[in-house]
């Protein structure tokens, strides 16, 4: 059971990381006229999320280090 909740933790987290760092780097991208959203898509969007997919990995796996989580999902 604490395996199936594992998985289910692990998606969810590494989702909600993943959106959040993209929303908060186009906000940002957006905001300082970095790329304009109406125009031509290029390869920014791309690489930033190929980027954040990389980012919300190495994030995820230093969350597996916190006590709390090691600890509630140790097997008995």
């Amino acid at each position: 059971m604490k395996t199936l909740l594992k998985i289910i933790f692990n998606i969810i987290v590494y989702f909600f990381l993943w959106n959040l760092q993209i929303g908060i780097f186009f906000v940002i991208y957006i905001g300082i006229g970095g790329w304009d959203p109406t125009g031509p898509v290029g390869g920014t969007p791309g690489v930033v999320g190929l980027v954040c997919l990389y980012t919300s990995y190495v994030i995820l796996k230093q969350v597996h280090k916190i006590k709390f989580i090691e600890n509630f999902f140790k097997k008995n």
